[in-house]
């Protein structure tokens, strides 16, 4: 996926802020949800919530693996989300980083039509999740905090595409029940 703070439009990466209300800076980009690392087949996309989950599990992977190219994310997102996710998982490997995180999800559909969904969730994460990659010691990217949990209201945005859902985008605006 791919959010934004509180009070903004589709952003570049899927926030997360600290949890206990800070106003500094989001303290993650993102990505997944409490399931294995390594999909292998891609999931039913037929379904709404069944994909929703899929892309953050194939984010979790991706954002481990320092992999912006891993073909899994077009399995369940179109752009503009998908080229954002991609270059938040890019600017943090410039960096030598790597996010391993396993988010906690709660996601419910907002409302379905035949071509359009929207999913709202409140998305938990928990501190010190950045890591670099070469020697595998705890290390927050540039600008974050690496050590606070997170929590984003985010409603998401799928779209149909050939008898096939797919995230398209995110925002952290609107009222989200957590």
């Amino acid at each position: 996926g791919s959010a934004c703070s509180t009070g903004s439009g589709d952003a570049t990466a899927l926030p997360t802020r600290p949890s206990t209300g800070s106003s500094g800076p989001p303290s993650s980009p993102g990505t997944a949800t409490t399931a294995s690392a390594s999909p292998t087949a891609p999931a039913d996309g037929s379904d709404v919530l069944t994909v929703y989950t899929a892309w953050w599990k194939a984010l979790q992977v991706a954002y481990a693996r320092g992999d912006p190219a891993d073909p899994r994310l077009d399995d369940y997102a179109a752009d503009p989300i998908l080229s954002r996710q991609r270059a938040s998982i890019r600017a943090l490997k410039e960096q030598g980083l790597v996010q391993r995180t396993v988010f906690t999800l709660q996601p419910r559909v907002r409302y379905e039509t035949d071509g359009y969904a929207e999913v709202e969730d409140c998305v938990r994460g928990p501190a010190n999740t950045y890591y670099d990659a070469l020697t595998g010691e705890p290390r927050a990217p540039r600008g974050y905090r690496n050590d606070v949990p997170t929590e984003d209201r985010l409603l998401m945005t799928l779209q149909r595409r050939g008898g096939r859902w797919y995230v398209v985008a995110a925002t952290g605006r609107g009222e989200v029940q957590c």
